[in-house]
């Protein structure tokens, strides 16, 4: 981060690479590397608005997580990861990673901690269309017990009914597709019966 470095450290405290390009470059250990473009710098070369992004990134996902090492923004960062916790924000967003690797245990965990099982990510997938589309039976099962919308579409028009057809998983296409129809059926009863209780009401209101 050039002459910026000191301060980048006490401010994120994750690893960061520029050029003067305008690309900066950020490693959260064991979880991901991130590049971000922009061509304008500041007086460090380094790029304004990657800056700006980069910060609020690790802020909102609370990946700030080594920061100890430099003894740097701890209070800091323990305010912000108890705001996403008390948001369920962290762990909706982890709902969608936890579907993809199979992993029931921390699914329950997450939900129970406020995560918002119909949470989407940039694709409008939801983590149910996720498991439909890993073949994850069990973690399907369990999502839609939990109030998963099964009709739920993504950016490109899918339901979690379509990603299982699509990937040729036909348990899951035929558990998703009878919980459709139950769920028709019922609404359309409950529809029948509030029609007749009116019918009624109409009838003796003319008498």
């Amino acid at each position: 981060m050039n002459t910026y470095s000191g301060k980048w450290a006490f401010k994120c405290g994750l690893p960061g690479k520029t050029s003067v390009s305008g690309v900066t470059i950020c490693v959260i250990p064991n979880v991901l590397g991130i590049a971000v473009w922009s061509p304008k710098l500041d007086v460090h070369y380094n790029s304004k608005k990657a800056q700006i992004f980069l910060s609020n990134f690790i802020k909102l996902f609370g990946y700030d997580d080594i920061d100890h090492i430099y003894g740097a923004a701890i209070m800091q960062k323990m305010m912000t990861k108890n705001l996403i916790s008390k948001s369920g924000a962290k762990e909706s967003f982890n709902l969608l990673y936890f579907a993809k690797q199979n992993k029931l245990r921390e699914i329950r965990k997450a939900l129970a901690q406020g995560g918002n099982v119909n949470y989407k990510d940039y694709d409008y997938r939801t983590s149910l269309h996720i498991a439909a589309n890993y073949g994850n039976f069990d973690i399907v099962k369990y999502l839609v017990s939990h109030g998963a919308s099964i009709n739920t579409k993504d950016r490109f028009g899918k339901t979690p009914i379509d990603e299982a057809k699509m990937n040729g998983f036909q348990e899951i296409e035929k558990y998703l597709q009878e919980y459709h129809e139950a769920s028709d059926y019922q609404s359309n009863n409950e529809s029948s019966e509030f029609e007749d209780e009116n019918s009624h009401l109409n009838i003796e209101q003319g008498k």
